[in-house]
C-alpha cells in the first residue's frame, strides 16, 4: 500500500474518531463529570495533540463496526453485484467474465499492475468509510438532542436534532454514493487496463462500419420501387 493510501486510511479513521471523542466529551460534560478549562485547551502541547491523533484513530477503528450496521440503512445488499450488474448493461458489447464477490482480488491484481489508479480508488473507499461514521456520530448526536428537550423543553434543542438527523441521512447515503463509486472504479480500471490500441481501433472499426451499413440499408429501403408497364 502506497503512502499516499495510507494517509487516506488514516484520515478515513482519525477524522470520524475525533468526532466520536468529541461526542464521548460532550457527553460527559452534560452528565458533569467533567468540566472545560479552556485556559488548559490552550496550553496544550504537541505531544498530546498527538496523542489525541492516535486516540482517535484507534476509536475510530473500533466505532467503525458500528458504523457498518448503520450504513446497512442505506446500502442496498450485495451492492458490488448491483454496481457490477449497472457496467455490464452500461457495456454489453463487452465481454466481461468477473464476479463480483472477486473485487479485493482484482484491486489487489491492480495494485500491482496500475498503483496510481488504485490510489484514486482507494479514495472513494476512504470517504465511504469516514461519512458513515460521520453519519452515525450525527445520529447519535441527534439523539442526545431529542433528549435534552425532553427533559428541557428547549425549543433549540428540537430544531439541532432535526438538522443533525438530515445531515446524518445526507451522510450515510452519500457514502453509499461513494461505496457505488469504489466498485465502478474497480471493473473500470480492470477492462481498462486489460485493453490494447489495436483493440480499440478496430472496435471503433467495427462499430463505424455497422453504421454505415445500417445508413445504406435505410437508403435502400427508402427508395421507390419502379412497377413493371
Amino acid at each position: 500500500m502506497s503512502v499516499r493510501v495510507g494517509i487516506y486510511q488514516l484520515f478515513a479513521r482519525a477524522i470520524p474518531g475525533g468526532f466520536y471523542l468529541f461526542t464521548i466529551f460532550y457527553l460527559c460534560v452534560l452528565f458533569g463529570l467533567v468540566t472545560i478549562d479552556f485556559q488548559s485547551l490552550n496550553n496544550l502541547s504537541v505531544i498530546w495533540a498527538i496523542v489525541f491523533a492516535i486516540l482517535a484513530y484507534i476509536v475510530g477503528e473500533i466505532f467503525d463496526q458500528f458504523a457498518l450496521w448503520w450504513h446497512r440503512l442505506f446500502k442496498p445488499r450485495n451492492l458490488s453485484n448491483v454496481v457490477l450488474d449497472e457496467f455490464k448493461k452500461a457495456h454489453a458489447d463487452w465481454e466481461i467474465n468477473v464476479q463480483d464477490r472477486d473485487w479485493h482480488i482484482l484491486l489487489a491484481y491492480l495494485r500491482r499492475e496500475s498503483p496510481e489508479v488504485v490510489n484514486q480508488i482507494e479514495t472513494h473507499n476512504a470517504t465511504c468509510i469516514m461519512l458513515r461514521n460521520v453519519g452515525l456520530n450525527l445520529m447519535v448526536l441527534s439523539v442526545i438532542q431529542i433528549v435534552q428537550f425532553i427533559q428541557n423543553n428547549y425549543i433549540w434543542n428540537l430544531v439541532l436534532c432535526i438538522v443533525l438527523v438530515v445531515a446524518s441521512i445526507i451522510s450515510g447515503r452519500q457514502a453509499t454514493k461513494y461505496r457505488r463509486w469504489f466498485y465502478r472504479g474497480v471493473f473500470e480500471a480492470l477492462i481498462a487496463h486489460s485493453l490494447q490500441i489495436p483493440e480499440i481501433v478496430k472496435r471503433q472499426s467495427e462499430a463505424a462500419a455497422k453504421k454505415v451499413e445500417g445508413t445504406n440499408n435505410q437508403a435502400s429501403d427508402k427508395q421507390p420501387v419502379k412497377q413493371a408497364k
